[in-house]
Order: C-alpha cells, then structure tokens, then sequence
C-alpha cells in the first residue's frame, strides 16, 4: 500500500506541474529556426516598430527592398516579353512579392531606414562629401547656385546648412517633408529657361534604386538638360554629384567603372573628383557639353563570376 500523500507533497506537485506548462506555453511561442516559415521570396524583414531603428535592421531593410524590387521588374520583364500575362506561375510570384514588400512597411519603411542611415552618428550624410570638393572652390565667391536634389529623404541635411547654395529644389517618390517635393525625375519638365535650369544636381544612392537598367541610363542622360552652362568655365560648376553602393562597380557581372566611365564621357560629362570606401563610391562630374550622342551601351558580361550581382545601366 502506497504512503499517504501529505498536504505540502501535494502543494509542491501542484506548482511543479503549474510551472511547467507555463515553461511549454513560452517554448510554442518562440518560432524555432526549423519551424519558421518564410515568406517564398526570402527573409521576411517586417515592420519595426516606433521611430528607431538599429543600424542592422536598417541595412537589412533597404537590401530587402531593393532585392524584391529588382526581382518584381525581372519578373514583370519576362511576362511583358512572353507577351502574355496569364502566365499564372510568374503572376502568383508577383503578388508574393508585393505582399511581402507590404508586410515590410512598403516604401515608408524603407525610407525610414534610409533616413536612419544618413543620420550623422553613423555617419551616413553623403552630401557632406559634395559640400566638402564644392568648398575647395568657395573662394571664387560663387552666388545664386542653385541644386537639385534627387531622392531627398531630409531637409537637414549637411548640403541644406552648408551656405554654398542659395536655393535648393528637393524631389522624392514618396515625399515624407513638406519642403520635398513628390515628383519623378524621369517624368520631371525640364526647364526652357537657363535661369531655371541647376549649377548641381545630386543623385545620391537614387540610381540604384531605379530597377530598370535602360531608366538608369535615362536617368544619367536626362540630368544634362538640367545643368546650366552658365558657369562652365569653372573648375567645378555645372556637375552631376553621383553615388552609388560599391558593389554595383566593384561586384557586377554587367558593369565595372570603366563602363560607367564610359557612358558619363558619351553625356558630356567629365570626372573632376571621386572618392572610395568599402561600401561607397562618390563622384562629382563636370558637364562639358561635348557629347557623343551616338553611342549606345549595351548590357553585356563584362566581369563573369558566380558570385558576382547582376546591376547595369544601359544607354540607348
């Protein structure tokens, strides 16, 4: 016959079995690496909640977007191509995609990490660097410069305090300030008057963001019927100031900087200061005129590798 079970025994049984599916409740809320279900275009990167978002979560944010975007526009290519868009494989990945871009936060999302990435404690304002080769030629005393800004995510930047210009017009897709203008630059009127028309204009990580290859080359071409000649015997003035992540020169199967060297010379453009880190490439180019209007570029594999990425620009 089994011993009596006393009053305390049983207490202490009682808040062992009460602890213990506590413990199991906690674990079937933890999503485990191999129960995880991802999204079927990758990594779900999800809204993040409140204003500050961490540096990692901020990279990983804009790499996602411009991932799902690039592979939206293959995908809509491939449909346009075959000419038929009842392809039901091709149009279920696209509705994936742009649900997953929707779960992500959209474009608001990605312009908040943006915005975070340009915070000046981390160090990511590329407008200094423009500011820093413009002031090299402050003591010509240069007056009513004026400066287009493509892709303007704030109007605190180091570009909008530095005093070099004395007007500044900002253009976004998705403005998030009311001194930004919502406005296409591919669809942007351009300007009869010279008075009008910009000494700068900054294309700071915007051509990236385009994920169309012939847009990009449009998009060089279009910035030289925005530049003034007003002041084209100076060192510097009128100039394109262009950035781009790294990568798309130094890790492309399509392109390499000799290529882009190569399209800027056919606009007119030439190069008058460049600057280089692991994850950035800055340039400032001087628009001369002399044009070489016939030239057309082509995607091709100029630099093969596995694991090289697919980013061009071509010139039609």
């Amino acid at each position: 016959m089994p011993p009596a079970i006393g009053d305390d025994t049983r207490r202490s049984r009682r808040l062992l079995s009460r602890n213990f599916c506590r413990r199991q409740i906690k674990r079937s809320m933890k999503v485990g690496k191999k129960g995880r279900t991802n999204p079927i275009t990758g990594k779900h990167v999800g809204p993040v909640r409140g204003g500050h978002i961490g540096p990692k979560h901020t990279k990983r944010i804009i790499r996602r977007h411009h991932n799902l975007l690039k592979q939206k526009t293959r995908l809509e290519a491939e449909i346009e191509q075959s000419g038929s868009s009842s392809d039901s494989v091709k149009q279920r990945e696209l509705e994936r995609i742009a649900e997953e871009i929707e779960k992500n936060g959209g474009i608001e999302k990605y312009q908040q990490a943006s915005i975070a990435g340009q915070d000046p404690t981390r160090g990511g304002d590329s407008s200094k660097i423009l500011v820093e080769w413009l002031k090299e030629e402050q003591s010509m005393n240069r007056k009513n410069l004026r400066l287009l800004e493509v892709g303007c995510l704030s109007p605190n930047n180091v570009v909008s305090k530095c005093g070099v210009f004395s007007e500044i017009d900002r253009i976004d897709l998705n403005s998030q300030h009311p001194l930004i203008k919502q406005q296409d630059f591919l669809t942007m009127p351009v300007p009869e008057l010279e008075k009008d028309k910009y000494d700068v204009i900054s294309l700071s990580l915007v051509v990236n963001y385009v994920s169309d290859k012939n847009d990009r080359g449009r998009m060089l071409k279009l910035t030289t019927e925005f530049l003034s000649t007003r002041l084209k015997d100076s060192q510097f003035y009128p100039s394109l100031f262009l950035v781009l992540p790294a990568p798309c020169i130094t890790n492309s199967r399509y392109f390499t900087e000799k290529q882009l060297n190569l399209i800027m010379s056919s606009l007119g453009y030439e190069l008058v200061r460049r600057k280089e880190t692991p994850r950035i490439i800055y340039w400032l180019w001087k628009f001369t005129g002399r044009k070489q209007p016939n030239r057309k570029f082509k995607k091709q594999i100029l630099n093969d590798g596995k694991s090289r990425n697919n980013f061009s620009i071509t010139l039609q």
